[in-house]
C-alpha cells in the first residue's frame, strides 16, 4: 500500500468528522526563531566636558569704605561645553542600536575658602563663598578668595580634572575716635578769656576726610566750633550745657564718632587772675552814717552769680561776712566808709575786697589821720585780713579779727 495515499485517506476523515462535529480545524504552522532582549547596556564618552571656571568679580554688601559689618561674596563665570554620550547594548543586535545623547555640560565648584589679610598684615582664614564679618581695624584690608573646580564624568557623575583659581580684592574700613572723648569746661577759667577745647582724631583711618559739626549748634552766646581736618577747636562761649562734637567721614556718612563736652561755671576762686580794677559792690558802697561802737545794723550785701553772699554789717564795729561766715572786722571809731571788690577776669568771682575807713572825731591826731585804713580778703586759700590804724603818731598793721579798743 503506498504510504502517501494512506496519509491523505486519514486526512479526509478527520476533515469530514471534523466537519460533521461542527468543529473548525486549525493548522499548525512551524515556530519562528527567538528574538533578542536588551537587557545590559554600558555608557561611553564620545565627547568630554571641555569648559572653564573662573572668579569673575568679589563682590561687597554695602559697598567700602564701611566702618560697620561687612557681607563679602565671590562670583564665578563659568564657560559650559557640549558633552556626547552613547548607551550601548549588550550583546548587540540590530534590534538594539546604541543611544546616542548631547547636551551642555557646566564646570563644578568643588571646594572654595579664603583669606583676609588686615592692615597689620594679621591673616585670617575660613571656607565658603562668602563671609560676613565685623573689621575691628581701620585702614585698607585684602580678601582673596580661592576655589577648587572640576568637570563631571558624564557616565560615572564622578568629579574629574579642572583646576584651581584665586582672585583678591583691597577695600577700606573707616575708624574714627575722637580725643579727648569726654571733656569739662568751665567758663570761668580766667587764664584763657576766651577758652577753647581742642578735638582731634587719634587711631583713626578716613579716606576722603572729615567733617566737623557741633550739636546743638547756633546756641546764643554758646559754644562755636571752628577748623578741620584732623583736628577741631570749640570756643566753650557762656553757656552752661551740653555739647556733642561731631566727625563724619566724607566717604560714608554714617560712620561718624562722637565726643562729649559739658560747659559749667567756675565759682572756685583758686588759680583766677585779678582784674586789677577795683569796682563798686552793689548795695554794699555805703559813704554813711559811721558805725560808732554802740550802733547795731545792716549797710547791705551782694549776691554774685556764682552764689556767694557778701553782707556789710555795723556790730559796734566794721564786720565782713561771706556766705554767712564772719571773716574780719576793724573796730575803728566813728567812721565813714565804703566798700569796692576786685573781680576775676571773667567777673563772676569775687577774688578780693576791700574796704576803706576814713577816721572821724575823735580821731584827729596822728600822721594816720584822714588816711586810708584798708582791710583786704583773698578768697582764694586762706582770707587775708589786716587792718591799718593810726598808732603812736605812726600807722600799725594789726589783725583785724578780735575786737581791739583804742
Amino acid at each position: 500500500m503506498n504510504p502517501q495515499r494512506v496519509k491523505q485517506a486519514w486526512f479526509a476523515i478527520l476533515w469530514v468528522m471534523a466537519v460533521s462535529l461542527g468543529c473548525n480545524l486549525t493548522v499548525l504552522a512551524h515556530p519562528q526563531p527567538p528574538q533578542p532582549v536588551c537587557l545590559t547596556s554600558e555608557c561611553r564618552v564620545v565627547q568630554w566636558p571641555s569648559g572653564s571656571c573662573t572668579i569673575s568679580r568679589i563682590g561687597f554688601y554695602p559697598e567700602p569704605p564701611v566702618c560697620d559689618w561687612l557681607w563679602i561674596f565671590a562670583e564665578f563665570e563659568s564657560v559650559p561645553s557640549q558633552v556626547i554620550t552613547q548607551l550601548v547594548w549588550t550583546p548587540a543586535a540590530p534590534d538594539c542600536p546604541p543611544i546616542t545623547g548631547t547636551y551642555t555640560g557646566w564646570p563644578l565648584v568643588m571646594g572654595t575658602r579664603w583669606t583676609l589679610e588686615t592692615p597689620k598684615g594679621e591673616i585670617r582664614s575660613g571656607d565658603g563663598q562668602s563671609l560676613y564679618f565685623y573689621p575691628d581695624i581701620g585702614g585698607k584690608w585684602k580678601v582673596t578668595f580661592v576655589a577648587d573646580w572640576g568637570h563631571e564624568n558624564p557616565c560615572t557623575k564622578q568629579p574629574y580634572g579642572g583646576g584651581t583659581v584665586s582672585k583678591s580684592a583691597t577695600f577700606d574700613v573707616i575708624r574714627l575716635e575722637i580725643t579727648p572723648a569726654v571733656t569739662n569746661a568751665l567758663i570761668n577759667r580766667c587764664q584763657d578769656e576766651h577758652r577753647s577745647v581742642k578735638f582731634c582724631l587719634t587711631n583713626s583711618y578716613y579716606p576722603g576726610g572729615v567733617t566737623w559739626s557741633l550739636e546743638p549748634e547756633n546756641v546764643p552766646d554758646g559754644a562755636r566750633l571752628s577748623g578741620g581736618g584732623d583736628c577741631a577747636t570749640v570756643k566753650i562761649g557762656n553757656v552752661e550745657t551740653q555739647y556733642m562734637i561731631i566727625a563724619r567721614a566724607n566717604a560714608n556718612t554714617n560712620c561718624y564718632a562722637i565726643a562729649h563736652l559739658a560747659v559749667g561755671r567756675d565759682c572756685d576762686c583758686r588759680n583766677h587772675a585779678e582784674t586789677g580794677v577795683w569796682v563798686p559792690a552793689p548795695g554794699c558802697s555805703i559813704n554813711g552814717p559811721g558805725c560808732d561802737p554802740d550802733d547795731w545794723f545792716e549797710y547791705g550785701s551782694l549776691s554774685t552769680r556764682c552764689g556767694n553772699t557778701l553782707q556789710l554789717s555795723c556790730y559796734g564795729s566794721v564786720h565782713y561776712y561771706v556766705n554767712g561766715q564772719l571773716v574780719g572786722r576793724c573796730p575803728y571809731l566813728p567812721s565813714n566808709w565804703w566798700a569796692e571788690y576786685m573781680p576775676c577776669k571773667c567777673r563772676e568771682v569775687i577774688m578780693r575786697t576791700r574796704f576803706w575807713v576814713v577816721c572821724t572825731l575823735p580821731c584827729t591826731q596822728g600822721p594816720g589821720v584822714g588816711k586810708g585804713k584798708e582791710e583786704i580778703w583773698s578768697c582764694g586759700g586762706g582770707f587775708e585780713r589786716t587792718c591799718f590804724k593810726p598808732y603812736g603818731g605812726g600807722t600799725t598793721n594789726r589783725p583785724c579779727i578780735e575786737h581791739v579798743d583804742y
